[in-house]
């Protein structure tokens, strides 16, 4: 299991990305400062057309720049852009006020 934490501004963007918990084979290389460093200035509308059952983001989006740091990694490096997603979601509804949950 992984438990992954942001830190956002008022606005509901990414300023930090970190595992809480991540246990693997490849934990040490995912929870390098490189790996977090590609979820900063991210926001909700980024990961809007991030399929997280298929694991694809839209060509040319800024989810799609991020890169798997350990390619034999691939279901927990998909894991983490769930989460992050799925944390941006939760400040949207509880925090935001839906700003960009409809």
């Amino acid at each position: 299991g992984i438990q992954v934490f942001l830190a956002l501004d008022l606005e509901g963007v990414i300023r930090a990305f970190y595992f809480q918990k991540m246990t693997g084979q490849y934990a040490k290389v995912l929870r390098g400062a490189d790996f977090g460093k590609q979820f900063v200035a991210l926001s909700l509308p980024d990961f809007d057309k991030y399929d997280v059952a298929a694991g694809k983001a839209e060509p040319g989006s800024r989810v799609a720049a991020i890169a798997n740091p350990v390619p034999e990694a691939e279901e927990d490096f998909r894991a983490a852009l769930r989460a992050a997603k799925k944390n941006l979601i939760l400040c949207d509804v509880f925090l935001l006020g839906n700003r960009y949950v409809k």
